[in-house]
C-alpha cells in the first residue's frame, strides 16, 4: 500500500468525537431524568428538580470542549400499562423536535433500587417509533444505592426477564451508570458511547434522524384526533 492509503486507513479507524451532541432522557416520574440531565451538563440547576416535570426542558452547554444539548421530557406514571395521560405521550414525540435534526441518543433512566416493567417502557419508547432502540442507552441512575457488593453487571444479572429484554432492545446491550458524585470521567463515558452510536448509524443517521421526525409527526396527530375524538364522546 501507499504512504497515503495508509493514512487513509489509520484516519478512518480514529472514532468519531462528535463535536455536537443532542440527548433525550426518557423514564418513568421519579427516575431521575432532570437530575441525570443537569449531571450531564455539569450544572446543579439547569434542570428544576424535586418537582413533576410537566413540558419539554431544553438546556445547552460546553461541556469538555462538545456543545451538548439535553431534552428533559415529563416522565410516565409507573404500574399499570395504558394509563399515562395523552398530553404526556404529545411532550414525549414532541421532545425531538426540541434537537433538530434529531437526537444522537435517547437515554431511559432506570433507578437501580426499582423494578423494570419492559412492556411499560416499551409502550412510551416506541411512540418514537420502532427503530428508537438503535439509539437507546439504559442510563442506571442512582447508582450509588447498589446493594453492598453488588456492581451493575451483577445488578442486571438478577434484574430479571424484564430488564434484560430491555438491554437486548438496545443494540449492543448500551447501557450506562450514573451516581450523585461528580466525576468527568463518567460523563466522558457516557459521551464515548454516544460517539459509538453515531459511528453505528453512519451514514443514514441523518435519514433515522428524519424518520424520526415524520414518525413524530403522524403520533402527534394522531394523538391530537384520538383527544378531540374523546371530548366529542363527553
Amino acid at each position: 500500500l501507499q504512504v497515503s492509503e495508509l493514512a487513509h486507513q489509520s484516519f478512518s479507524k480514529k472514532p468519531r468525537r462528535l463535536p455536537e451532541v443532542r440527548l433525550i432522557l426518557l423514564g418513568e416520574r421519579e427516575t431521575g431524568k432532570s437530575s441525570a440531565g443537569n449531571t450531564i451538563l455539569g450544572k446543579v440547576d439547569f434542570f428544576q428538580t424535586g418537582v413533576v416535570t410537566e413540558e419539554c426542558v431544553r438546556q445547552q452547554a460546553a461541556v469538555a470542549t462538545r456543545q451538548v444539548t439535553v431534552v428533559d421530557t415529563p416522565g410516565w406514571e409507573g404500574g399499570i400499562a395504558g394509563t399515562t395521560l395523552d398530553r404526556v405521550k404529545r411532550e414525549i414525540v414532541a421532545s425531538v423536535a426540541l434537537c433538530p435534526p434529531g437526537p444522537h441518543a435517547l437515554l431511559l433512566t432506570l433507578r437501580v433500587d426499582t423494578l423494570v416493567r419492559a412492556g411499560h417502557v416499551r409502550e412510551h419508547l416506541e411512540l418514537l417509533g420502532e427503530g428508537v432502540w438503535r439509539h437507546t442507552i439504559l442510563l442506571f441512575t442512582h447508582g450509588d444505592q447498589l446493594r453492598e457488593g453488588v456492581d451493575i453487571k451483577q445488578h442486571i444479572q438478577s434484574g430479571g426477564r424484564d430488564l434484560q429484554w430491555l438491554l437486548d432492545m438496545c443494540k449492543g446491550g448500551r447501557y450506562h451508570v450514573l451516581t450523585r458524585d461528580k466525576n468527568n470521567s463518567v460523563i466522558e463515558g457516557l459521551f464515548e458511547k454516544i460517539d459509538d452510536i453515531a459511528i453505528i448509524m453512519r451514514p443514514p443517521i441523518n435519514s433515522l434522524q428524519r424518520n424520526f421526525l415524520i414518525i413524530c409527526s403522524w403520533n402527534i396527530v394522531s394523538l391530537l384526533f384520538l383527544n378531540m375524538y374523546k371530548q366529542h364522546l363527553c
